[in-house]
């Protein structure tokens, strides 16, 4: 460890090795910070802003007290990750929003769509009820037509025109005076 070397006085190995998990602690604060930059989820900001406090921290303890060389790959591994959210960030993100608000649109006109086709599905029912409704009445009006006519045909035949209790029921080779007075004398 670092400290231990400081017995000897202060030398460039001891300052290089003091400034190893520094360096570490302070480059994966930067790297969160670049990462978190883009997100806006309140829940998951939150998480992420503790975890930007915390793991700095953790690893700053665990650099004083592990090899330097797990600082040295901690430190080459937050500059890798840096450049490479900076760039991905400056370039894709950008394109990735760009599709996102593309789907969005879309999803909205699918949606409007939709709702207009459900807008017009309901008119159609609607009419079809009203043609259903103007069917009964038709209906009702030849019920009520037929109805007329039956009662205009039973008023209109005289007590002549009867045979029994059938109206009508003399057909064409009806005659009068068939059973009539002549026959039976």
């Amino acid at each position: 460890s670092g400290f231990g070397m400081l017995k000897d006085g202060i030398t460039w190995s001891a300052i290089g090795l003091l400034l190893i998990p520094i360096i570490s602690a302070a480059m994966q604060f930067v790297t969160m910070k670049i990462s978190m930059k883009g997100q806006s989820n309140s829940s998951a900001a939150a998480t992420n802003k503790s975890m930007m406090l915390m793991m700095p921290l953790f690893s700053l303890w665990i650099g004083f007290t592990l090899p330097a060389a797990l600082g040295v790959y901690w430190i080459s591994q937050s500059v890798f990750s840096a450049i490479q959210e900076f760039f991905m960030g400056k370039f894709y993100n950008k394109k990735l929003e760009e599709e996102e608000e593309a789907r969005y649109q879309a999803r909205q006109a699918d949606r409007q769509k939709r709702m207009e086709e459900g807008r017009k599905r309901q008119e159609e029912i609607r009419q079809q009820g009203a043609q259903k409704q103007s069917l009964k009445e038709k209906r009702k009006a030849a019920q009520e037509a037929k109805a007329q006519k039956a009662k205009k045909a039973a008023t209109s035949t005289t007590e002549a025109g009867r045979v029994g209790d059938r109206p009508y029921a003399r057909g064409r080779s009806y005659k009068a005076d068939r059973y009539g007075e002549s026959e039976t004398k």
